[in-house]
């Protein structure tokens, strides 16, 4: 059960880093850098949620098939949230 909150908020977290692509329909002379900052921000909290998830929700068994699948899913969001890091800064120097 746990396991699904996690998933709502990775949902959510997603859901408003596409709202904030649509930002400029909403606020008129808005700052294309901070809308893309914020963008790549609201990404890069989806990944960690993604990750804090599957670490909190890690299988107990030593030799069970889904801990394979939670690795994948920990190492990949860790790869992705890196990604999305190097993309916040790369933002922000602009």
């Amino acid at each position: 059960m746990k396991i699904i909150q996690y998933i709502i908020l990775y949902n959510i977290m997603w859901g408003i880093s596409i709202a904030m692509c649509y930002l400029h329909c909403f606020i008129n002379d808005i700052n294309y850098t901070l809308q893309d900052c914020l963008i790549t921000f609201f990404e890069l909290l989806a990944w960690i949620v993604l990750i804090i998830g599957a670490i909190d929700t890690f299988p107990q068994n030593k030799y069970s098939n889904k801990r394979v699948w939670f690795y994948y899913a920990i190492m990949g969001g860790f790869i992705s949230a890196i990604h999305s890091f190097i993309g916040l800064i790369n933002t922000l120097k602009i």
